[in-house]
C-alpha cells in the first residue's frame, strides 16, 4: 500500500514550513514522564479494555487540555491551511461569522478548540492526527519502530499492514519504550495505531490490559452484544462535552469496517453491515453530520464491501493519490465488474460513479436502456456529483431526467442512496419546497437519513413563510415517524418531537388553530423532557394570544397597537411562566414572551431586563434559527436597562442598543423619547448622542417626530438637527410640517453652535412664513434672542417679523414692530441713523393705514431733520458740490419681480438727476435659491463703489452680502420699496463716496 496522507501525519512525517524550523520540546526523561500504571486515566483503561476498535472521537476525548492544545498549535503552525481549517470548525461548531473567528489571537483560537463540543467528527480526526505528530512525540515513534525492526524514514512507514510482530517480541518493545516514554503516551500511539489498521495495534492492546491487570475480554468472555454495550458507555463517559457525535461500535472486533461507521448501537449481521459501511461513510464524505440516531436499518443490502472497494478506487484515482490506479485500468475494472454479473443492475452504479466523477458523458456507458440499470447508473452519478459538492448538477439532472426524479419516490432500492444527496441538492439551492411533492413515504422508510435534512429544510421553509409546503414535509416525517415506532426503527425521540412541534407550528401559521393546538397538548401529554415542555408551553402562550409565531412578539409603533399586543401577551401569560419554571434552554421562550409583556407594561423594567437578556443569551447561541429575535431581544433588554434609571447601567445599554439597532433590530417609537431622555441623566452625554445617532440612522420619520420633541437628543445631537433641516427640504411634505421640523433643527444648530446652518433655517422658515405657513409659531420664535441671536441680529428678527406680517396684510402688526426700530434709529442721532428712520417710515407709508397710526413718527422724524439739517439728513446735493460730482458706480441688490419693473424708471430718473451715476441691479427673487447671486455680487463688489441692500429682502441674504462686501466702501439699507426710495438710498450712497 502507498504512503497515505494519513500515515504520515500518525506516524510524524517531517514537513517543510515557511517559518522556519519549530523548537521541539525535550524528549521526556524517565523521571519527568507521565502516566505511570498507578496514574493511568480510568477512560483510557475503559478505551485499551474495551474489545472494540477504537475510534479517532474516542481517542481525541481521551487526551488531557495540554495535549489537545499542543495538537491544535501544532496544526496551525505547521500547516499551511491549518489556521485556516481550525477557523472555519469553530465558525461552524459556534455559529460565527468566520471573519469573526479569524480575528481571534493564536490562544485565544487553541483554547476555543480544545474545549468546545466539535460537531464534526472529521475535524475531530484532524485535531487528534495532529496531536500525534507533534515534534515531541518522534522520539518514540523512532525508538518503537527502530526496536521492532520496521522500516521507516524517520517515523514515516510504508503502508500500515506492514507494521506486524510477534506479541512476545511486541511486548518486549512496548515495555522498554513505556518505561522510557510513559505509559499514557505508548497507550494512546497504539490505540492509534489499531485505528489506523495496523496489525500491531490490536495485539498491543492485549499487552496493554495484561500490563494493567485489567479483564481479558478477547478470549471470548464478553459476547458481541456486550461489547457493543460497553462500547456505548464509553462513547458517553469519554465524551468531554455534550452533543459531540460519538461513534458507537458494531461487529466483532478486529473487523476491517471501524466502530463509527455504523449508525447508533445497530446490531449488525454480515449481510447487513455491508451495507451501513456504505451510508455511514457517504452521509461523512458528503459533509452531513452522521447522525447516530437510528434504532435499526430497514434498507436494504444492495451494495457490498467490493462495491465499496471499488468506488474508493475510483475516489482515489480522481484525487491522484500515490499507488493509486490509473483512470484506464479503473475502466477495466468496472468493465469487468458489470461483466462478471450481467443480472446485476447495481454494477451500473459504478459507472454512473466513474463518468460523474471525471466528467464523461453518459451514452457510452448506457448501450443498454435497461430501466433497473439506468437507475443504479444515475444513483451512481448523483452520488459522486455529491461527494464533489456539484449540487447544482443534480438540480438540473433532477428536472430533466425522469429517472433521477424517479429515485425521490422509492420505488426502487435504489432510491435508498439516491434520495438523500438529492434533497440535500433541492434544499441547498433553493427549492426545499419541491422535497415534499416528490418524496414519498417509501423512500423516507428506506432511508431514515433523510429525517434530520428533511427537518432542516421544513424548518427553513417556515420561517420563510412557505407554512404550507413546510406542513407538507412535517406531515411526512410525523406520518412515517410513527410507522417506524411500530417496527422499533424510528429516529430518535428529539427528532420526533421537533417534527411534530414544528407540524404545530405550520399548522398554526395556517390558521388550523384547534389542530395545532391538539398536537402541542398531546406532547405535554407525552411527558417530554424540561427542555421540551418549556418550549411547548411557550407555543401553547403564543397561540392563546393569537400570534402565528414567535417573531410577531414586537413592540410596534404606535400606542394604540403596544396595548393590543400587551392584551394578547397576558393572554398567554400563564403558560409564558411555566415555561420559564421549567429552567431550561427552551425556556428563553418563555423569557422573551414576558419580557416583552413587562416592557409592553411599563411597570417592571427590571423584570423586562431580567427576562430579555436570559432570552438573548439563548437565541445568540442559535442565531440562524431565531433570526431577526436575536437583535430583537438585546434591543428590548437595553431599552430595559436604560428605563431603570441607574448611572451604572447606562453605559452597558447604550452600547447594547446601538449594537442591537446596527445588527437591524427596530426601536418602539413610543419608547425612543424617554430612552434618550434616560440617558441626559449621566454627566456624560457621550452615550446620549451615541444612542440618538443609532436610533435615526436605523429608523424611520416616525423617530424623527419623537426626537424632534426631545430636549437632550436637541442639545447633545447635531445629527438630529441636520435629519430634521434635509425633510423640511422635501417638497412633498405638508407645509406646517416642514416649519414644524425647522423651528427644531433651528434649535438643534443653535446648541450645537453652527451658526450659519441655523441662519439658513430660519430664512426657510421666513420663506414659508411670507406663504402664510406657521406664521404665530415664527414670531413667537422670533420674540426670545436666544432662539436666534447670533444666528441672526435683533434687527432681523424684527424685519423678518413685519415682512410676514405684512405678507398676511396685518399691516398694523407690522408697524407695530417696525415702530420700535423706528425709534432705535432714530436715537442714533447720525445721518444713517436718520437715513434709515426715515426709510422704515416712508415703508410704514406705503401700508396705506390711517397716518394717525404712526403720527408721532413722523412728528419725530421732521424734528431731527430740522435739528440736523435737510441737506445732511437726505444727502442732498447741495452736500457735494458740481465740481466734485464724479462717475460712481453703485450695485443694488435684492428685490424680485416687483423690482425688476423697477429698474427702468429707476435709471432714467437717476440720469435726469445725475447722470454720472450708474447703477447694476442684482435680483435674487424671493425663493430660497438666492445663494445662486452670491458669486455676481462678489464679482461686481470689485468694480462698485457702493452698495444698495433692498432691506426687506431674505434676512440671511443681507447678511451675505453684507460679509462679501468690502469693509472701505460704503452700503445702505433701502428700506422702501418704491422707485423714490430706492432712487433716494442710491443718490445718499453716491453722496458717501463722493465726500470719501
Amino acid at each position: 500500500m502507498a504512503r497515505t496522507k494519513l500515515g504520515r501525519i500518525i506516524f510524524g512525517l517531517r514537513r517543510t514550513r515557511a517559518q522556519g524550523p519549530q523548537s521541539v520540546e525535550p524528549v521526556p526523561t524517565p523521571q519527568a514522564r507521565t502516566g505511570s500504571r498507578k496514574e493511568i486515566d480510568p477512560r483510557l483503561k475503559q478505551l485499551v479494555e474495551r474489545a472494540v476498535r477504537p475510534s479517532t472521537v474516542s481517542l481525541w476525548n481521551v487526551l488531557n487540555r495540554d495535549e489537545r492544545e499542543d495538537g491544535v498549535r501544532w496544526l496551525i503552525e505547521s500547516e499551511e491551511i491549518g489556521r485556516e481549517t481550525v477557523c472555519k470548525a469553530m465558525a461552524d461548531t459556534l455559529s460565527f461569522r468566520p471573519q469573526t473567528v479569524r480575528r481571534w489571537t493564536l490562544d485565544k483560537l487553541v483554547q476555543t478548540a480544545c474545549t468546545v463540543p466539535l460537531q464534526d467528527p472529521i475535524i475531530t480526526q484532524i485535531l487528534f492526527l495532529s496531536s500525534l505528530a507533534t515534534p515531541a512525540r518522534l522520539p518514540m515513534v523512532r525508538a518503537f519502530l527502530d526496536s521492532l525492526g520496521i522500516p521507516h524514514d524517520d517515523g514515516e512507514v510504508e503502508s500500515f499492514e506492514s507494521m506486524d510482530a510477534s506479541q512476545e517480541a511486541l511486548a518486549g518493545v512496548a515495555a522498554k519504550v513505556a518505561d522510557e516514554y510513559g505509559d499514557r503516551a505508548v497507550a494512546i500511539y497504539l490505540l492509534a495505531l489499531w485505528e489506523a489498521g495496523a496489525p500491531l495495534g490490536e495485539k498491543s492492546c492485549a499487552w496493554l490490559r495484561d500490563r494493567w491487570g485489567l479483564s481479558d475480554v478477547e478470549g471470548g468472555t464478553e459476547s458481541v452484544e456486550a461489547a457493543h454495550r460497553s462500547a456505548a458507555k464509553i462513547a458517553a463517559e469519554t465524551s468531554d462535552a455534550t452533543d459531540v457525535p460519538q461513534r458507537q461500535a458494531a461487529g466483532p472486533p478486529g473487523r476491517e469496517s471501524r466502530a463509527e461507521d455504523y449508525p447508533g448501537d445497530v446490531s449488525l449481521t454480515p449481510s447487513k453491515g455491508i451495507m451501513e459501511v456504505a451510508s455511514a461513510d457517504e452521509a461523512e464524505r458528503e459533509g452531513a453530520p452522521a447522525r447516530r440516531h437510528l434504532k435499526s436499518s430497514s434498507r436494504p443490502a444492495s451494495l457490498t464491501i467490493l462495491d465499496r472497494l471499488v468506488e474508493r478506487a475510483l475516489e482515489d484515482c480522481a484525487q491522484e493519490t500515490r499507488g493509486a490506479l490509473s483512470e484506464d485500468e479503473l475502466d477495466a475494472l468496472v468493465e469487468e465488474f458489470v461483466r462478471l454479473n450481467g443480472t446485476r443492475h447495481e454494477s451500473y452504479f459504478h459507472a454512473g460513479y466513474r463518468d460523474a466523477l471525471f466528467a464523461r458523458s453518459a451514452d457510452a456507458s448506457l448501450s443498454v436502456k435497461h430501466p433497473a440499470r439506468l437507475e443504479w447508473y444515475w444513483t451512481g452519478a448523483v452520488k459522486a456529483w455529491a461527494v464533489r459538492e456539484h449540487w447544482d448538477r443534480i438540480v438540473r439532472e433532477y428536472d430533466d431526467n425522469p429517472f433521477v426524479r424517479e429515485l425521490m419516490t422509492g420505488s426502487s432500492q435504489a432510491s435508498a442512496f439516491a434520495a438523500l444527496p438529492i434533497a440535500k441538492a433541492l434544499h441547498g439551492t433553493g427549492r426545499a419546497a419541491e422535497i415534499g411533492r416528490s418524496l414519498t413515504d417509501r423512500a423516507l422508510i428506506l432511508e431514515p437519513r433523510l429525517f434530520d435534512p428533511l427537518l432542516s429544510a421544513a424548518t427553513d421553509l417556515l420561517r420563510e413563510g412557505d407554512a404550507a409546503h413546510a406542513r407538507h414535509i412535517f406531515d411526512l416525517l410525523v406520518r412515517v415517524g410513527e410507522q417506524l415506532e411500530d417496527t422499533g426503527s424510528a429516529p430518535e425521540q428529539r427528532v420526533l418531537f421537533d417534527a411534530r412541534r414544528r407540524f404545530a407550528h405550520s399548522l398554526r401559521a395556517l390558521r388550523e388553530r384547534e389542530r395545532a393546538e391538539r398536537i402541542l397538548k398531546g406532547l405535554l401529554a407525552a411527558d417530554p423532557d424540561q427542555n421540551a415542555r418549556a418550549m411547548v408551553h411557550a407555543d401553547l402562550g403564543l397561540m392563546a394570544g393569537g400570534f402565528d409565531a414567535m417573531e410577531e412578539v414586537a413592540l410596534p409603533t404606535g400606542q394604540t397597537a403596544v396595548e393590543s399586543v400587551r392584551e394578547r401577551l397576558a393572554m398567554g401569560e400563564d403558560h409564558f411562566r411555566q415555561s420559564v419554571g421549567e429552567g431550561t434552554d427552551g425556556s428563553a421562550h418563555g423569557h422573551y414572551c414576558l419580557g416583552v409583556l413587562a416592557l409592553a407594561r411599563g411597570k417592571d423594567d427590571d423584570a423586562a431586563d431580567r427576562h430579555l437578556v436570559a432570552a438573548h443569551l439563548r437565541f445568540s447561541k442559535r442565531v440562524r434559527s431565531y433570526g431577526n429575535l436575536v437583535p430583537r431581544s438585546s434591543l428590548y433588554a437595553g431599552i430595559a436597562k436604560a428605563r431603570q434609571l441607574q448611572p451604572d447601567k447606562l453605559v452597558h445599554a447604550a452600547r447594547v442598543i446601538v449594537d442591537a439597532l446596527a445588527s437591524g433590530a427596530r426601536f418602539p417609537i413610543h419608547l425612543v423619547r424617554e430612552t434618550v431622555e434616560a440617558f441626559d441623566l449621566a454627566e456624560d452625554k457621550e452615550n446620549l448622542r451615541r444612542v440618538s445617532e443609532a436610533v435615526i440612522e436605523a429608523a424611520d420619520g416616525l423617530v424623527l417626530d419623537e426626537l424632534a420633541e426631545c430636549g437632550p437628543a436637541l442639545r447633545h445631537c447635531p445629527l438630529l438637527a441636520e435629519k430634521l433641516h434635509s425633510r423640511a427640504r422635501d417638497s412633498g411634505r405638508p407645509a406646517d410640517l416642514r416649519a414644524a421640523d425647522l423651528r427644531a433643527a433651528v434649535r438643534g444648530h443653535m446648541h450645537a453652535r453652527s451658526q450659519e446652518r441655523a441662519g439658513d433655517a430660519l430664512d426657510e422658515l421666513e420663506q414659508l412664513a411670507l406663504k402664510g405657513v406657521a406664521v404665530p409659531e415664527f414670531q413667537e420664535l422670533l420674540k426670545d434672542p436666544a432662539g436666534y441671536d447670533p444666528a441672526w441680529s435683533r434687527e432681523d428678527s424684527a424685519v423678518a417679523r413685519a415682512r410676514s406680517y405684512e405678507a398676511l396684510g396685518e399691516f398694523e402688526a407690522a408697524t407695530g414692530i417696525l415702530r420700535e426700530l423706528f425709534h432705535q434709529r432714530a436715537s442714533q442721532d447720525t445721518e444713517d441713523g436718520l437715513h434709515d428712520a426715515a426709510g422704515i417710515l416712508a415703508r410704514i407709508s406705503g401700508y396705506g393705514i390711517d397716518a394717525s397710526f404712526y403720527q408721532e413718527m413722523r412728528d419725530r422724524h421732521r424734528a431731527l431733520v430740522r435739528q440736523l439739517g435737510g441737506a445732511r439728513a437726505v444727502g442732498a446735493e447741495s452736500a457735494v458740490g458740481p465740481s466734485r460730482r464724479r462717475h460712481v458706480r453703485i450695485l443694488v441688490a435684492g428685490g424680485a419681480e416687483e423690482a425688476a419693473r423697477l429698474e427702468a424708471p429707476v435709471r432714467e430718473a437717476l440720469r435726469e438727476r445725475d447722470p454720472r451715476i450708474y447703477i447694476t441691479f442684482v435680483r435674487t427673487g424671493w425663493g430660497s435659491n438666492w445663494r445662486r447671486a452670491l458669486p455676481e455680487l462678489e464679482r461686481h463688489a470689485t468694480d462698485h463703489h457702493g452698495l444698495v441692500i433692498l432691506r426687506f429682502v431674505r434676512t440671511n441674504f443681507g447678511r451675505h452680502v453684507r460679509q462679501l462686501w468690502p469693509n472701505d466702501r460704503p452700503w445702505r439699507f433701502c428700506w422702501g420699496g418704491g422707485r423714490g426710495a430706492i432712487i433716494e438710498t442710491v443718490e445718499t450712497v453716491a453722496a458717501l463716496v463722493r465726500n470719501g
